[in-house]
Formats: C-alpha cells, structure tokens, sequence
C-alpha cells in the first residue's frame, strides 16, 4: 500500500500498537532477575546518586540515559523493575520510531510494519530493554532523530523537523558517545541534499539544525546534575566533565575476558551469556545483511535517498568502532548497527514489495524465519527456569535424534 510521504492518522495507531505490543513484551517478567545483570551496577549506582544530589558514581558517560533510569526509581521504586522499566519505555518507543522511519523511507504502510515487527523481534531490542543499561536509550534517540531528519527530507514541516532532528540526535549523544557515527552521517547527509536546492540560507539553517542544536542539547542534558549536586551549569563545567568522559575512555583497558572485535560482530553466534543470553536474531541481522548489500548494488547503479541512507547509517554505526580502535569492544555494541539492518530488507523491497518465492512473499518469509529465531531463543532471553529455559531446542533434539 503507498501512502505517499506525509504519515497520517492511520500509521499513527499502527505505531502506537506496534510500540504497546513491544512494551507488553518488554515488560513481562522485567523484574527477573531480582539481581543485577552486567553492567547494571555501574547506571543504578549512578541513577541513585542523581535522587540522592551525592556525586555521580558513573562519570564516564554523559548524564541523559542515567537521568532516565532515575525516574523510573523514583517513580516506581528502587527495585529491578524500577530500575529496567524506562528501558523497556525506551525499547517499545524506539519500535514506533522505526515504523514511521521506514514509512518516511519506503513510502509503504506494509514494509514500515516490517521494520517495525523486524525491530521488536531483534534481540538487541529485547534484551537492551529489559536491563537498565543505556543502549536502549540511545537506539530511542537515534531512531526517532533519523525520523525527524527524513521528514524534513521529504518537506514534512522541514524547518521544525531539523530542529527536532537536532534535539534528539543532540540527546543521543548526551546518553552515550557512541551516537556520533550516525551523527556525522546526518551532518553529511544534510549539507549534500540541502546543498543541492542552491539556497544559502536554506543550507545555512539545516547544518546549524544538525551541529549546533545537538550542542545545546547535549549542553543542557547537564543541566538536572548539576542542579543535583549544587553546582551551576556553565559551558566550562560541561566541557571539563565532557574532558573527564574522553580521558577516562582513553585510559580504559576494559574486560579481556568479554572482548569482541567490531568486525566478528555480523554472523557471530556465540551468545553473551552474561547479557540475558544476547545474540542477534539471525533472521534480521543475517538477511538484514543481504538485504543491505542488494541496497549498495542498487544506489551504485542508480543512486537514490532510501538505499544510500539505510547504507550510512549503518556503516557510520559501525565501522565507528573500526575507526576509534579502542583497545577493547563489546558485542553489545553492536546494538544501533543491527538496529539499522531492520531497515534493510524493507528499503530492499520498496520498489517490489509483492515479490514471491514459490509462491510466498519474500516479507512474510521473512518475518516468519524471524519468529521462529525468537521463540527459540526467548526462554534464555527472558530468564525462565527449568524446563522451560530448555523446552524448545530440548524438544528439537528428541525429535531429530
């Protein structure tokens, strides 16, 4: 079904149920474990210092993710589902984002549900979303940014749309640093397409939009720390703490005995099991991965909007971790980058999204492949006990031996 562009009434409650179906999902047995998961310790330590005005306890990373975490404790107490509960918000929002993303991108009701089921069966969705870390955050800020950004593309009040773009990306990086890859994609990808309208003033506003407005954001993230701990808000206090941030990531050697390279990330199988058994849905990411290099044949053969942004943004999410050569990476990393491959098979068949095989539409292959991979891997990822941690590869295996 195309709709053309401009989002209506009718994909505005598609959303809202893909994102109330996630946070449903999200939120079923959140308080499992009633024990800390990961790096869990590190953002509630850091959450309960900003309720309590004592120092932040989690210095490393900018304040907007661990302010969040904090006002689910302070609205639902200092328990795990407290502490997990504005991820799961973040997670189910961030599902709706990628709806109106793909919509913005493809034009087509039916492929935006696509991204948006593709987005709430990933893995990285779920498991992201039931700790309280700050990925999901991020993923939340990034998804809806690019949203925004697409609109003003397609002329949806353009000039409110940059600034909003700008907000939200700004807040992404007031979370964690690890958003500015797509950051720079967006600024490029503004000054290219803004350029080419030939309009000074036009061009001038979208970069300002994309640069300086994430700045302020990210200035005035600060601002409920400061005010937590008594201290006054001033650009020289953001940028010696924004200074503490990049020394302390200089210095970190991080944990050997967890290290995953950037590029052993993509068809890895092996799940962290520290992380609520964490591994990509190898439907999504896998054909995601297809899909993606359908994307980069098509925009080299013709170049078009969709396909060289569904590149970028994945590539900027990345190869930023090839390009920062930290001497430690995680797999979990590799959360915004897969996110990013939930737009790759609708983007693959926006220009024929009735193509069947054997007679069954690729898409629905698709999303069926995708459930079958969650399912098998939810009782690990949702933490259930015996038998059930077991029950469906237990039951695979009696039957084929």
């Amino acid at each position: 079904m195309n709709i053309g562009a401009k989002p209506g009434l009718a994909n505005a409650l598609l959303a809202a149920f893909l994102a109330a179906v996630a946070l449903l999902l999200f939120t079923v047995r959140l308080g499992v474990p009633a024990s800390f998961v990961y790096d869990e310790p590190c953002y509630v330590s850091s959450a309960r210092a900003f309720l309590t005005g004592t120092p932040d306890t989690n210095s490393e990373h900018p304040p907007a993710g661990k302010l969040l975490i904090a006002l689910g404790i302070k609205t639902f107490g200092d328990s795990p589902f407290g502490w997990r509960i504005p991820g799961a918000a973040a997670g189910a929002v961030m599902v709706g984002g990628m709806f109106y993303t793909a919509l913005l991108l493809t034009e087509s009701t039916s492929l935006a549900m696509l991204a948006g089921i593709f987005a709430l069966l990933n893995h990285f969705t779920y498991v992201m979303a039931r700790v309280a870390m700050l990925e999901v955050f991020i993923l939340m800020f990034v998804v809806w940014g690019t949203a925004a950004w697409l609109a003003a593309v397609r002329g949806i009040y353009p000039r409110a749309m940059l600034a909003l773009a700008g907000i939200l990306l700004g807040l992404s990086a007031a979370v964690k640093w690890s958003s500015a890859g797509v950051l720079g994609v967006v600024l490029v990808a503004t000054l290219v397409a803004w350029a080419r309208k030939g309009n000074l003033a036009q061009t001038a506003y979208a970069v300002a939009c994309v640069s300086i407005v994430p700045l302020v954001a990210y200035y005035l993230s600060f601002w409920p720390l400061c005010r937590s701990q008594h201290v006054r808000l001033t650009v020289m206090e953001v940028v010696r703490r924004s200074d503490h941030i990049l020394q302390f990531h200089r210095a970190a050697t991080g944990n050997a005995a967890l290290n995953s390279w950037w590029y052993q990330w993509i068809f890895r199988t092996q799940p962290e099991r520290a992380l609520s058994y964490l591994v990509g849905n190898w439907a999504v990411c896998w054909l995601g991965v297809a899909a993606l290099l359908f994307c980069i044949f098509r925009f080299i053969t013709k170049p078009e909007l969709p396909e060289g942004v569904v590149v970028a943004l994945f590539a900027g999410s990345w190869l930023q971790w090839a390009v920062i050569a930290r001497p430690f990476e995680y797999y979990y990393y590799y959360s915004m980058a897969a996110t990013f491959l939930c737009l790759a098979i609708p983007t693959a068949l926006r220009k024929t999204p009735d193509y069947r095989m054997l007679g069954v539409r690729v898409s629905l292959i698709a999303v069926a492949a995708a459930v079958v991979v969650f399912v098998m891997f939810y009782p690990k990822m949702a933490g259930l006990g015996a038998p059930w941690d077991c029950a469906i590869k237990c039951i695979a295996a009696q039957t084929f031996i």
